[in-house]
């Protein structure tokens, strides 16, 4: 009370009074004017529809400031839940009463049963796009400009229509036109009317009333009840009757709507327990990643996210990328809109429903086997024509740059060259050194290639490095294959592979050779040099246990490869 009287409402108490305002007014003038003119089986439809659009316009406005699981559930204005059942249904339910008046209008003219079978299949498909949202696959002008085109033909063709029906008969097209404005209402002007928040005169809102949230799915639902009744008042009064077994088959007709819905809903799998590889990464778009799924060669297939209800998922989009990790190019590439579907609860949010997208990563067959790639996804917003990407908040993962979270990484398999049955050097974590390919002299100060053949029966999982060393030796006698050694030695590391595909993404069935060049110290002694190598985990620098072909093991765990003459 500010010095005067103030009327306080909530968002909810002038939502029922908005129902209130529109339900009763059209109550009255449906009771006083349609309704009785119904054939009986006619009203009892009429009722049963009335009844269950307030049931779940009451329930739905008392669970207005609910949360989780509830507030899906009996949101007027999301997909999926009981509202968009009985929206989808009541739409297919004209479409089926549009049907079975134009099937008894057989002595009519044909081009008003034309026009009453045309709206039936009209009604039908909105009753399925009711449901799948299938318009969130486009943008939001598009939808709304399909849309008004659509509505502006059914009215032209319906205002055609009543005006070569004879004037006893325009009533039920009329009416018709009545639920058409309600819809067009609806869907193209209340949502687009600003929200009420704040002081208005004497009265004051507790919170904000936004008439492109609940308000907007009232209306329509209503208008869809008006043509209902318009077509329940062609079907009362044709020339010909429905059967009672065809009156019934019309009121079981929304309930096997309602059991196809079910069957083919787009919420196909609901899992108490989080994805596979669950994340947790926020978007400046207020999108959330709560986890992801891969497929057996560790390719992303759906990831799960958390879409909230008070943003514009229209122009919104995720892009997976196969990024080499050395280079930083982009091989593979799969950019896909945002959208709600298939929804899962995972327990940790309370029962929120968290949306799969689908991500279906296409591997070109030019892609390079072998190399290590990041698994990298980015999310971003379209804004004409451009493709803006959405920064990262906060994220539980790798994030490759500002906007680009790592999902992970993987090497794409190579085909196998053909093994060697006796190895040079076989590891105890399953590795093995086929193959040692190396000149038999180098000059001091120059670079030296040595080819390494690698195989390997098992995956990898932790990163090795290799070593080189050079050890000088005694001149060797003829076929001698080792010598002793002095202090003098000097060596050269590097990944097996390279950086190219580091040993934690070694699989089993690789088989692939690297070429170092291996500088020679411009200072080194000239003479004879022994070479050995070997594998040491880099997190630790402990060398891995190696053994010659009969599983003798090799002294300080290093595999003697060849000798090198150099020479200034």
């Amino acid at each position: 009370m500010n010095g005067g009287l103030e009327l306080v409402l909530s968002p909810e108490t002038l939502l029922r009074i908005f129902v209130a305002m529109l339900y009763i007014p059209a109550g009255l003038l449906a009771f006083w004017k349609i309704i009785p003119t119904l054939s009986p089986p006619a009203k009892r439809l009429a009722f049963i529809v009335l009844a269950l659009q307030l049931l779940v316009i009451i329930v739905a406005i008392e669970q207005q400031s609910a949360s989780g699981f509830a507030f899906w559930l009996w949101h007027l204005d999301l997909e999926w839940n009981i509202p968009s059942i009985l929206s989808s249904s009541q739409l297919a339910l004209i479409g089926g009463v549009a049907l079975a008046a134009a099937w008894v209008y057989r002595d009519g003219a044909l081009v008003q049963r034309l026009y009453l079978a045309a709206l039936a299949v009209l009604f039908v498909i909105l009753g399925l796009e009711e449901f799948f949202a299938w318009k969130e696959s486009i943008t939001e002008t598009a939808w709304r400009t399909n849309y008004a085109i659509l509505g502006a033909a059914v009215c032209i063709a319906t205002t055609w229509i009543t005006a070569h029906t004879p004037k006893g008969e325009r009533a039920p097209l009329a009416i018709l036109l009545i639920g058409f404005a309600l819809l067009a209402i609806g869907g193209g002007i209340i949502d687009m009317l600003p929200e009420i928040c704040g002081d208005h005169g004497i009265l004051r809102l507790d919170g904000c009333f936004y008439f492109y949230r609940s308000p907007e799915e009232i209306v329509e639902i209503l208008g869809a009840w008006v043509m209902l009744l318009a077509l329940l008042y062609r079907l009362s009064r044709g020339r010909a009757s429905l059967s009672r077994r065809s009156w019934w088959l019309l009121h079981l007709f929304p309930l096997v709507w309602i059991l196809l819905l079910i069957r083919y809903s787009p919420v196909s799998s609901f899992e108490v327990q989080p994805p596979a590889q669950p994340a947790s990464v926020r978007f400046e778009s207020n999108a959330q990643l709560h986890g992801f799924q891969t497929d057996g060669r560790g390719l992303p297939t759906i990831a799960f996210v958390f879409l909230p209800y008070d943003i514009d998922i229209s122009q919104l989009g995720f892009s997976a990328h196969l990024v080499d990790q050395v280079s930083g190019a982009s091989v593979a590439s799969r950019e896909l809109y945002a959208h709600r579907r298939y929804a899962v609860w995972p327990g940790g949010r309370g029962y929120e429903p968290v949306y799969a997208q689908a991500i279906d990563l296409h591997i070109p067959p030019t892609a390079p086997v072998n190399r290590a790639l990041w698994i990298v996804l980015t999310h971003w917003r379209e804004i004409g024509g451009q493709f803006l990407p959405q920064a990262v908040v906060a994220s539980d993962l790798r994030l490759l740059n500002q906007t680009q979270v790592i999902l992970g990484e993987l090497a794409l398999r190579g085909e196998p060259t053909g093994s060697t049955a006796s190895p040079i050097a076989a590891f105890e974590n399953g590795f093995a050194l086929n193959q040692v390919q190396m000149p038999e002299r180098a000059q001091a100060g120059s670079t030296v290639n040595v080819t390494f053949n690698w195989e390997t029966d098992i995956g990898g999982s932790e990163d090795f490095s290799q070593f080189l060393h050079f050890v000088p030796v005694s001149p060797p006698q003829a076929g001698a294959a080792s010598a002793s050694e002095n202090s003098q030695w000097w060596g050269f590391d590097q990944l097996p592979l390279g950086a190219r595909l580091p040993t934690r993404l070694w699989y089993s069935g690789l088989q692939d050779s690297e070429i170092w060049e291996v500088p020679i110290p411009a200072d080194v002694a000239a003479g004879n040099y022994a070479l050995f190598t070997g594998l040491y985990r880099l997190s630790d620098l402990v060398r891995l246990a190696a053994s010659d072909p009969n599983r003798k093991p090799f002294a300080d765990d290093r595999a003697p490869i060849g000798f090198l003459l150099i020479y200034h």
